[in-house]
């Protein structure tokens, strides 16, 4: 079996291996990209840079944020587009699994660091609000009004201790006590319609991204002082990265700023070709994921700041977000009974795979519309499939076989992937060793 994918150390997800089975592939990442027009949540795998799956939330799907175990995904149709409301959806099958209805329509979202509640930004009668819901029962737990005007976009200090939420009418941050879910106070953003914040790792200094006035604020998060701005045009959203040493800018004029947070200056302005909003980088750092419109999504190498990859959308994309990929990993077998497993990427007809019943894992719980087979895992549907014992050790397997052509495979390729989803709804990935002919 391909090595390609290796477990982590990370306690959490250490403990999350022991208890349900799950492993996390290193340096693999789903990214969720929303369209408001299309009302659609996208999903690409970061290893691949291919999308993987799509799923119509409804008209408006603008704001996505995920669970700190990235098994959910809160989507918000915003007010603007939609209809308002907050769509929970299960990440493991990509499908809507509850609705949040706010009393007044949503503008924005923002998710406590603990996963805990959810904050729902909107616009009542004479000022902003924001619902604040439990997210272990999508109930409403609190109200917190006497906002100046209109509730925007926000940010937690890391800790959780604060929320900050910008008002681009009455252009001021506005401070919120997650503890008591009270209002402490205001205080103007430094330029003017606050539209993206972020702040950093260490918890220390808060950045705002005033769109109308090309400026980026740059403020003490604990005493709210102004230190310093720096101009940058039209600037949309801004991602700090997990060692806090740079931030991104997107932009609507076709760019990213990338900021030295040591200096507070602009290092380096990475042409995009397109406007951009939405961004999000990978929690290892190494890369940041750029919403560019109708440009696609755009791939920037952290360590060069350069776009090494572009995934195309016929739809442009509004907000980016960035979770674990997690899988139960499971037991191929490719070209049963045969060793090395021979494919030639030009034949006409069929490759066999199975999938081992082995460890714990019964392979006939796995739902065969929903397997893909081939360079990358997110290729070639099953064209047929049986229950057997392949490897002749007294319990069935599901052997499935696929169109070679359909695979994907190249000649010099080593292995080839295959994930799939069970009928409980858990994600299942296996690779195994190839052999290409054919080739000359």
């Amino acid at each position: 079996m391909s090595m390609r994918f290796q477990k982590t150390t990370v306690l959490f997800l250490a403990i999350l291996t022991l208890l349900t089975g799950w492993q996390l592939a290193e340096a693999q990442y789903w990214v969720y990209v929303t369209n408001s027009v299309e009302g659609s949540l996208r999903v690409v795998d970061s290893a691949t840079n291919q999308k993987i799956s799509s799923l119509i939330v409804g008209a408006g799907a603008f704001d996505v944020v995920l669970s700190p175990d990235s098994i959910r995904a809160y989507v918000l149709l915003t007010a603007d587009y939609g209809s308002g409301d907050v769509q929970i959806v299960k990440t493991l099958t990509n499908t809507v699994q509850s609705t949040i209805v706010p009393p007044t329509p949503g503008r924005s979202i923002i998710l406590s660091p603990n996963g805990q509640r959810l904050y729902v930004s909107s616009r009542v009668s004479g000022g902003g609000a924001v619902y604040v819901y439990d997210t272990s029962t999508n109930g409403l737990v609190a109200t917190i009004t006497g906002l100046r005007d209109t509730a925007g976009p926000g940010v937690f200090l890391p800790n959780g201790s604060r929320l900050y939420i910008g008002d681009g009418n009455a252009h001021i941050i506005q401070v919120i006590d997650p503890v008591t879910n009270t209002l402490l106070g205001s205080f103007p953003s430094g330029g003017v319609e606050p539209h993206g914040l972020a702040v950093t790792p260490t918890g220390d200094t808060l950045y705002v991204a005033n769109s109308n006035s090309s400026q980026l604020a740059v403020f003490d998060s604990n005493t709210q002082v102004l230190r310093t701005t720096l101009s940058i045009p039209t600037a949309n959203f801004v991602a700090i990265t997990p060692d806090g040493k740079k931030a991104y800018v997107t932009s609507s004029s076709s760019s990213v700023s990338v900021v030295d947070t040591l200096t507070n200056t602009v290092q380096q302005t990475i042409s995009l070709g397109s406007g951009s909003t939405g961004i999000a980088i990978t929690p290892n750092g190494a890369f940041a994921y750029v919403a560019a419109g109708l440009g696609g999504l755009k791939v920037i190498n952290t360590a060069h700041d350069t776009v090494v990859a572009t995934v195309p959308f016929d739809q442009g994309l509004d907000r980016v977000a960035i979770g674990v990929a997690l899988f139960q990993t499971v037991k191929i077998d490719i070209h049963p009974g045969s060793f090395p497993n021979s494919i030639n990427p030009r034949s006409n007809g069929v490759t066999p795979v199975a999938i081992l019943t082995q460890g714990g894992f019964d392979a006939r719980t796995v739902d065969v519309k929903t397997v893909r087979f081939g360079r990358f895992g997110t290729e070639a549907a099953a064209v047929q499939s049986a229950l057997e014992d392949v490897d002749r050790d007294g319990d069935l397997d599901l052997i499935l076989y696929f169109r070679t052509q359909e695979t994907g495979i190249q000649c010099g390729d080593t292995s080839a992937m295959l994930i799939g989803v069970t009928l409980s709804s858990q994600i299942i990935e296996g690779s195994d060793s190839i052999v290409t002919v054919g080739c000359q």
